[in-house]
């Protein structure tokens, strides 16, 4: 499999807004939190959704799943590998027990602009 870099630098601001809609910019500006479950990502307010998911271990991309026509259409819960209906998304990389990983959500603006709304590093466990 050939390594992903995801590059940090195209994602700008911490802006974010809530449910599809990039114009309402409110409550989920940021998200609130991001929980991790297994391979289970959700995020708070859950009926934000957000343009992308990334999950990154030691600056390399492991899974990107990402809305179509650059719009904030994704909804969680996303589960790591399993492209949700409508998505378009990269291989995914296995996830490795106890090996340090980092999630990034993203949102589009009004002006089109992908920022990131909520970031959390975390330890892979498959049973939690």
């Amino acid at each position: 499999m050939h390594a992903r870099r995801w590059l940090s630098g195209s994602i700008l601001a911490l802006l974010g807004s809530c449910s599809s809609d990039p114009t309402a910019f409110s409550r989920c500006s940021p998200l609130t939190g991001v929980t991790i479950s297994a391979a289970v990502f959700s995020w708070t307010p859950s009926d934000c959704s957000i343009n992308s998911l990334t999950v990154v271990r030691d600056g390399v991309t492991s899974w990107h799943v990402f809305a179509p026509a650059e719009n904030n259409g994704l909804t969680g819960p996303v589960t790591y590998g399993v492209t949700p209906a409508g998505a378009g998304a990269s291989q995914s990389e296995q996830l490795i027990a106890g090996r340090a990983y980092t999630v990034v959500l993203t949102r589009r603006n009004d002006a089109g602009t992908e920022s990131i709304v909520a970031k959390k590093d975390f330890v892979f466990s498959p049973t939690r």
